[in-house]
């Protein structure tokens, strides 16, 4: 037990300013500044994920401190930090909830372009209320419900005109939930 718990800290030391450096990339694309993050290793209780854990230390301003990124961040600094995490460790299949949460404007333009990027390697879900997001997209879904009994959910496929109108229909606001999907892949 004890030798696979360093052999574990040993390979996650090794790891964590790779891990850093790359978010921290990532978050410079998303409007996060200087793109300050760090990977901190701290020691615990062994058990079956080892004898430490990661913390996530998050500087989102100049002039403050670094701080663990669950203490620290906005609501729309999660989003872009939980967004440059995908982008460096996720797999081949990404959904994204609302990733445009509390942000807008250029930052808004800076996730979509990020979202692009990462289509080009994973299959990427994204459900989003922003049209700076759903205007990247492979393929657009409209996502509404209807009032019945029961209430039931439809979803239809966008053609390019469609879209060109749910796209202004975004831009000026209203009562749907869009859903986005980036869904070709690119080699």
């Amino acid at each position: 037990h004890g030798e696979a718990c360093t052999a574990l800290a040993a390979v996650r030391a090794e790891a964590a300013p790779r891990l850093a450096e790359a978010v921290a990339g990532e978050l410079r694309d998303v409007g996060m500044g200087e793109g300050e993050f760090h990977v901190e290793l701290r020691s615990r209780e062994p058990g079956p994920s080892g004898s430490d854990e990661a913390v996530f230390l998050v500087r989102p301003n100049r002039g403050l401190p670094f701080g663990p990124v669950a203490e620290t961040a906005s609501g729309g600094e999660l989003s872009r930090i939980a967004l440059a995490l995908a982008v460096v460790a996720g797999g081949e299949t990404l959904v994204f909830d609302e990733i445009d949460a509390g942000i807008g404007g250029v930052t808004a333009h800076g996730v979509a372009e990020v979202l692009r990027r990462l289509a080009g390697r994973a299959q990427v879900l994204t459900i989003t209320h922003l049209p700076q997001i759903a205007s990247v997209a492979d393929q657009h879904l409209r996502v509404e419900k209807v009032p019945g009994d029961p209430t039931v959910t439809r979803i239809e496929a966008l053609d390019e005109l469609e879209r060109r109108a749910e796209l202004e229909r975004m831009l000026g606001g209203g009562d749907f939930v869009t859903s986005v999907t980036a869904d070709e892949r690119r080699t």
